[in-house]
């Protein structure tokens, strides 16, 4: 048997950096040939920067089929403090003119592998690879014909304003499609030149990213940012001159963030932590266990020697100097179970059964309308979500219903390309998403199950409330049935298929920016372990019943906003227990796998793992 380790709420709090960050973010422009590859917006943190403090500039045109402007390109940019429209943001001091010229730009590629497509796809994840995915270019058609031209270059001006404390520094991001170094990237001020040097990792299908040394500080109020020229030594060493994205900042930036171990921890093995920061040195480090300093430990990097209970915990490191902090999110690192509290749960509405909440990641609750009270609003220029841990038994079940009420004026179409998710598991194993006009179809239902498709015949588009449920059968003999408003809308044979083990259930997101981002509310949201009848269907749409508590597997009615709960992690594979008292007896929590969140209720207080 194992034993309980709990953390307080305190430890989970995060620091924020007082002094200013920009991110500058470029992005190439297909128009021309293929806009759905037009570069996409930050929608997350990315290298420590929140979304708010990237600014998604102008795409750059890619110069292919553009006989009338081949390139090279150049344009310019004015942000302040009340910029807020095609991606900017408002800066919280000053003014900045950014004048950024290249030969062209394109698409990285970056995250197309890990997402099952093929190479030159539109696919990054949040974050990261949203910096990642498009870049200036260093030559039209690079490495073919490298000359001696300076490949980018990228003025920015007014920095004085934004940086009134004091100096700031710089550092690069980079990446391309090709190639398997950087060449150096050249900062020029009239306080002096500096050259800043790639760190590069290679990923899959060729895609190289990299980010650069940080300079030394600057209180320059105008700079020029420019690479080094391409270059080919006729062998294999294809050095690219490109840039993807620029930090500026006072304060620390965590830009790479120290994560839990990848494969569950032993008692008596060691751990090795680690993070990146820049910003204005000198940079300290403080390292925390559950929120308490650990003496001695104010490196950059923490090794956990030798992992007992006893030092078991969340852990965490706080990076500072003269202009703020910041502190990476805790990481869980245990031979044991933890229990700490988690913020943002959706809780679930059934009244039997393992409860499943919904993790909220952006939505924003609303006390509703006058038709529905208690609803999750999801607005498109925030890319919100509510993600449902994928457990035994909400994906068990060979034949089901999936049903929502729904609210939308149709999709946002300023990011994506194929209508915007409503319900999804398994990266497409099932999903229901609300078509636009890119299909011919605007605010039709479209469903796809295993590898049955079908689209409704009625539209759900019009801003008012809609009831939509689709039922399924796996075994490849029944049919999958979409309902509007409690009404059989269109039905076609299915085919065999099963549930994606593990993965999570999402709510009006996918992790693919294929997608356009979902606009509307969502209601009810219940997922049942059988197929419920024509009359069945007319009656929740009716009167709301619950047909059948016991085939109810999941239901997100909304009827509270996002509560504090309990947030579980344990390594060592066992079966979770829980108990009323701290003597027992203990019972199986079924269904449950690390790391499982809930909204506690009176009768379970105690929790423990067994082999």
């Amino acid at each position: 048997m194992r034993a309980v380790c709990t953390v307080s709420a305190a430890a989970l709090m995060l620091g924020a950096s007082q002094a200013a960050t920009v991110g500058l973010h470029f992005q190439p422009d297909w128009s021309t040939t293929a806009a759905q590859y037009t570069g996409y917006q930050v929608t997350a943190t990315a290298f420590g920067v929140p979304p708010e403090s990237w600014q998604n500039l102008t795409p750059l045109p890619t110069g292919y089929n553009n006989a009338d402007n081949p390139g090279p390109y150049t344009l310019s940019e004015i942000i302040n403090t009340t910029t807020t429209t095609n991606g900017l943001h408002a800066l919280p001091s000053g003014s900045l003119s950014i004048t950024w010229s290249a030969t062209a730009a394109n698409t990285s590629g970056v995250g197309d592998a890990s997402n099952g497509g093929s190479y030159g796809g539109n696919h990054p994840h949040r974050g990261d690879q949203e910096v990642l995915y498009g870049f200036l270019r260093d030559d039209v058609f690079i490495y073919t014909n490298p000359n001696n031209t300076i490949p980018y270059s990228v003025q920015i001006s007014g920095l004085k304003s934004v940086f009134t404390s004091g100096p700031y520094v710089i550092e690069l991001i980079a990446t391309t499609d090709s190639g398997t170094a950087f060449t150096n990237a050249i900062v020029t001020a009239p306080s002096g030149t500096q050259n800043l040097t790639y760190t590069a990792t290679q990923g899959n299908l060729g895609i190289l990213g990299g980010v650069s040394s940080v300079s030394t500080p600057l209180s320059d109020d105008s700079i020029t940012i420019s690479g080094a020229p391409a270059l080919k030594d006729g062998n294999t060493n294809d050095l690219a001159s490109t840039i993807a994205g620029i930090i500026l900042t006072q304060g620390p930036v965590i830009t790479k963030a120290a994560s839990a171990p990848v494969a569950p921890v032993i008692s008596g093995s060691s751990v090795n932590l680690g993070v990146t920061a820049i910003g204005v040195p000198p940079l300290s480090y403080q390292w925390r266990l559950n929120g308490s300093a650990i003496p001695g430990a104010t490196s950059p990097s923490y090794t956990v020697a030798s992992l007992v209970p006893t030092n078991s915990g969340f852990y965490d490191v706080v990076v500072a100097n003269a202009y703020g902090s910041a502190t990476n999110p805790p990481v869980p690192v245990t031979a044991d179970i933890l229990i700490g509290w988690q913020s943002g749960l959706f809780a679930d509405s059934k009244t039997q059964g393992t409860p499943h909440a919904g993790w909220n990641k952006g939505a924003k609750w609303q006390a509703g309308d006058s038709v529905r009270s208690g609803v999750a609003f999801f607005d498109s220029s925030v890319n919100g979500a509510i993600t449902i841990p994928g457990e035994a038994d909400l994906t068990g079940a060979t034949n089901g219903t999936v049903a929502f009420w729904l609210k939308s004026a149709g999709d946002d179409i300023s990011r994506g390309y194929h209508g915007a998710v409503l319900f999804e598991q398994g990266r497409g194993t099932f999903r229901v998403d609300i078509q636009d006009q890119n299909q011919g179809s605007a605010g039709t239902v479209d469903v796809k199950v295993g590898g049955t498709s079908v689209t409704s015949n009625g539209t759900v588009d019009d801003g008012s409330w809609h009831h939509i449920a689709v039922s399924y059968d796996q075994s490849g003999t029944g049919s999958v049935t979409v309902y509007i408003d409690g009404v059989p809308d269109s039905q076609v044979a299915g085919d065999a298929w099963t549930w994606a083990t593990g993965q999570p259930f999402n709510l009006a997101w996918i992790n693919d920016s294929y997608w356009e981002l979902f606009n509307g509310t969502l209601d009810d949201v219940r997922l049942y372990n059988r197929i419920l009848t024509d009359g069945e269907v007319a009656q929740v749409v009716a009167t709301g019943a619950i047909i059948d508590a016991a085939a109810l597997q999941l239901q997100l009615n909304f009827t509270t906003d996002v509560a504090e709960g309990l947030g579980l992690y344990w390594s060592n594979g066992g079966a979770l227990q829980s108990s009323a008292t701290a003597g027992g007896p203990f019972g199986d929590v079924l269904n449950t796998s690390s790391p499982w969140g809930f909204i506690p209720n009176s009768k379970v207080d105690f929790f423990r793992t067994k082999q």
